[in-house]
């Protein structure tokens, strides 16, 4: 009875050692940079970690940028695991509402699209392997009794040079869905809430990263290609 007590006792401890660290960790990282411009090239290098255990990832220098947000939990006492909420950007999810629609003979899909806005990019649906424009809000289609569409981003790359010097992504692409009985259906499509404009920088992470002394030491990896500490600023 004494070894249960004791063993309860312990796991306790642990537990609220675990919580404490958990707060103490969350805050903005940044590296410590010596110099000035023209010296050097001002960078902007920060890592988020709130309490709720979400990161934001933010890396910009010169024509150069790059962004990610997920999740971060302790997978040992000393290191982060750093898991991205996006992990492919040719695999993006689609919200899918399906409905009815008068034309028994059609379907007709409907795209609340977060991005239209944004000129520089032109979308098409690709439905059963064949492409269609999709920089209008609705496309309506013949079609049998089943069909299989996805929904792809592509940027020309003049945009890329001219308009958009940030830009990695010129290719977004959605997860492939199916539709079954699909004369007479209203398929509404949009994005989850957080597929922004960042996402032609988005960079998808899967990381381990070291804490030690208010500090995290990112290793080479997928974030950074050398070795980078990032100091807790200051509240």
């Amino acid at each position: 009875m004494r070894i249960r007590y004791l063993s309860c006792f312990l796991f306790i401890i642990c537990l609220l050692s675990a919580c404490s660290l958990e707060h103490t960790i969350t805050g903005t990282y940044v590296p410590r940079q010596r110099g000035k411009y023209p010296k050097i090239i001002p960078t902007t290098f920060r890592m988020t970690l709130d309490a709720d255990n979400h990161f934001t990832y933010l890396y910009r220098a010169g024509f150069k940028k790059k962004y990610s947000e997920g999740t971060w939990l302790f997978i040992t006492k000393d290191t982060l695991l750093l898991n991205s909420q996006l992990q492919d950007i040719h695999s993006i999810p689609l919200i899918i509402e399906r409905g009815e629609h008068r034309d028994n003979d059609s379907i007709v899909f409907l795209f609340n699209n977060s991005l239209k806005d944004t000129s520089v990019i032109n979308w098409t649906i690709e439905v059963n392997d064949v492409p269609y424009e999709f920089n209008q809000d609705s496309l309506v289609l013949q079609m049998g009794d089943s069909c299989n569409f996805f929904v792809r981003g592509t940027i020309p790359l003049e945009v890329d040079s001219l308009i958009v010097p940030y830009l990695l992504n010129t290719k977004l692409e959605s997860c492939s869905y199916s539709i079954g009985r699909s004369k007479g259906t209203r398929i509404v499509i949009s994005f989850p809430h957080y597929i922004t404009w960042d996402v032609v920088y988005y960079l998808p992470i899967t990381e381990r990263i070291r804490v030690k002394n208010k500090k995290l030491i990112i290793d080479e990896g997928i974030i950074t290609k050398k070795r980078i500490v990032l100091y807790k600023k200051s509240d």
